[in-house]
């Protein structure tokens, strides 16, 4: 049985790093132009129902804040949205990714407000519509946890606190 020995790191302007062995070496992730410099703040998620699709997330640094994925493992990579598209402001501040357990299409995004992608991060849904004193959760998303045995089970950590939603970010 083959086991799985591949570490992924990324930090701030420094573009992302694989391991394939257990973070003994690393190896600059360039594949397919993928930012390597002035990336600004980096986040990364990996599919936990397969370890091969990995998210990553920069903040633009001093250009526009692009989300790109990689199905093979960092082989190839693959930028799927841009700009606003891909952050809704400060994100050399506050944000975050994770990934459904069990659909590695669907991920979530924390930046400002959160925001939902069924189509692996091409389009992105607000979950939370506006900002202001109508708005459920306050803004500046922090942390965002998937319940692995309860998919629709999403916990997300703002500047107003934690809250709960049980219904996949919809309420």
């Amino acid at each position: 049985d083959h086991q799985d020995r591949r570490v992924y790191w990324a930090g701030t302007d420094r573009g992302v790093y694989k391991s394939s062995d257990d973070g003994e070496r690393w190896v600059r992730q360039t594949a397919s132009r993928l930012p390597n410099g002035s990336t600004g703040r980096t986040e990364l998620a990996i599919a936990p129902s397969d370890g091969r699709i990995v998210y990553a997330l920069f903040s633009g640094g001093t250009t526009a804040s692009v989300f790109w994925r990689t199905l093979d493992g960092g082989t190839t990579w693959t930028r799927r949205s841009s700009g606003s598209n891909a952050c809704d402001g400060q994100c050399n501040y506050n944000m975050t990714l994770a990934v459904d357990p069990l659909d590695p299409q669907v991920v979530y995004r924390g930046t400002v407000r959160l925001f939902k992608s069924s189509d692996g991060g091409a389009s992105w849904t607000p979950l939370i519509a506006s900002l202001g004193p109508d708005q459920q959760v306050p803004q500046d998303i922090q942390e965002l946890l998937l319940d692995p045995s309860g998919p629709n089970e999403l916990l997300i950590g703002s500047d107003g606190g934690v809250w709960r939603s049980n219904d996949a970010g919809l309420s």
